[in-house]
């Protein structure tokens, strides 16, 4: 929490997380039952980088920035809310598309961030 910017990113990315990835698997039963526990493994990934963890290359961006000012701040509002996470679903190709836009929100939401932080900071500050 000493960072605002910082805080206000990791906010926004586990909400996304949270409703695009998190939710859904729960709602449909994936953390017990058998033939659905493959998805709900996902997220136990065995690497160093955790699902919910927000990118490197916006912990590094931010690095860059000074003190910070209101211009910093990316919301994202109904963006980061999945309308279908309550969704109790079939087949599992709808719990994957889920998965699939969640990924594609925190991808926007990463490129606005990285835009804004670009014209706060000259390119040739970063490089």
């Amino acid at each position: 929490m000493h960072d605002p910017v910082l805080s206000a990113i990791r906010l926004n990315w586990i909400e996304i997380s949270y409703f695009y990835l998190l939710l859904p698997l729960v709602v449909n039963e994936c953390h017990f039952r058998e033939d659905r526990l493959n998805y709900w493994k996902l997220l136990q990934n065995t690497s160093d980088i955790h699902p919910f963890d927000i990118s490197q290359d916006l912990i590094q961006a931010r690095e860059k920035l000074g003190p910070t000012t209101p211009d910093h701040f990316v919301y994202m509002g109904k963006e980061k809310v999945n309308p279908r996470a309550m969704e109790v679903l079939q087949d599992l190709r709808g719990i994957h598309e889920q998965g699939v836009a969640g990924g594609m929100v925190r991808k926007e939401y990463t490129r606005q961030i990285l835009e804004r932080i670009d014209k706060v900071v000259p390119s040739w500050v970063i490089d």
